[in-house]
């Protein structure tokens, strides 16, 4: 990656920066494996054709974005989190069917907004790192927990059923559901109903 000098720039050669623009075309289905260490990365991946996508995020700030639905089913979306912080934004426009999100330690700002198309299965086994949950206020969500105390979760506006199920206001039935379960581990997991 060559250096791209902004006018006025002066640095030393260890501040230097690399940059990398990359366009992908959506006619083609993509295996999409990104691999990201200490960097400060803005990814758009909306109207690609993404069978499958994989995210290893390092110490860095990360934020992947999905502006509008993608082209064809998102089958599974596996990331492994670093200790840097991580945004995934509009996830619903991607839809997968799957997605498991597993870390260490970590930020994780996860929004739930967009065009869901199907019913989806989140997993989250974040061991001391916070997640942070955001989902428009008609999704319907289900949170389970999964040897972590139900007590430690920030669930405001949610219900518990008769079978532990923790469920968001919106109301199932034809629109899609979110089935989110938690693993164990220390720190923050809150879900934020906005809108």
């Amino acid at each position: 990656l060559r250096r791209r000098r902004r006018a006025g720039e002066t640095g030393a050669p260890r501040d230097e920066r690399n940059e990398l623009d990359l366009a992908l075309g959506p006619d083609v289905p993509i295996d999409l494996a990104l691999d990201l260490g200490h960097v400060r990365s803005s990814i758009q991946l909306g109207g690609l054709q993404l069978p499958r996508l994989s995210l290893a995020s390092g110490t860095g700030r990360v934020t992947v974005g999905f502006d509008r639905p993608l082209e064809g089913d998102l089958a599974a979306f596996t990331v492994d989190g670093g200790a840097g912080r991580l945004r995934l934004r509009a996830l619903g426009n991607a839809s997968p069917a799957a997605f498991t999100l597993s870390a260490g330690g970590g930020m994780f700002d996860v929004d739930l907004g967009g065009a869901w198309r199907r019913d989806a299965r989140l997993r989250f086994d974040v061991r001391l790192g916070d997640v942070i949950l955001r989902l428009p206020r008609g999704l319907a969500v289900a949170v389970v927990v999964d040897g972590r105390d139900p007590g430690e979760l920030v669930l405001p506006g949610f219900t518990r059923d008769e079978e532990g199920v923790f469920r968001s206001p919106a109301v199932t039935g034809d629109s899609p559901t979110v089935h989110v379960e938690v693993g164990p581990g220390l720190g923050l997991f809150e879900a934020r109903i906005e809108g």
